[in-house]
């Protein structure tokens, strides 16, 4: 018989509820990690104050349980965002979307690692 290869899925259905939640939370906080530190790449600097106001939660959600969020307390921070014409001699504009849309694709790597650190 042919050994099949086991899926991302088939790994997290041996995980326990508990333990798949807590897998789940780890793989999710490392990838909105990642997207804060590209996202303040990419964030314009005039003083500095807009990067440093860049911060991480994670939230309950009804649909996957938990969800990663990036945001930016800078008052003008949604300006500077949805400012497309603005010429920046660092950073650019959609700096938050930007740097999630680059990180998204690498979401089931992450999840499928923190999967096989967790089983073996």
């Amino acid at each position: 018989m042919a050994k099949t290869k086991n899926t991302i899925a088939d790994d997290f259905k041996k995980l326990n509820n508990f333990m798949a939640k807590y897998v789940y939370g780890q793989a999710m906080t490392a990838l909105t990690f990642q997207v804060k530190k590209l996202s303040m790449k990419k964030t314009p600097i005039d003083h500095g104050y807009l990067r440093s106001a860049t911060f991480t939660r994670l939230m309950r959600s009804s649909d996957s349980g938990i969800k990663g969020v990036v945001f930016n307390t800078a008052d003008y921070s949604l300006y500077v965002h949805e400012d497309l014409k603005a010429k920046h001699t660092v950073g650019e504009s959609k700096f938050l979307e930007k740097a999630a849309n680059e990180v998204r694709p690498k979401a089931k790597q992450v999840l499928g690692a923190y999967i096989k650190k967790a089983l073996f």
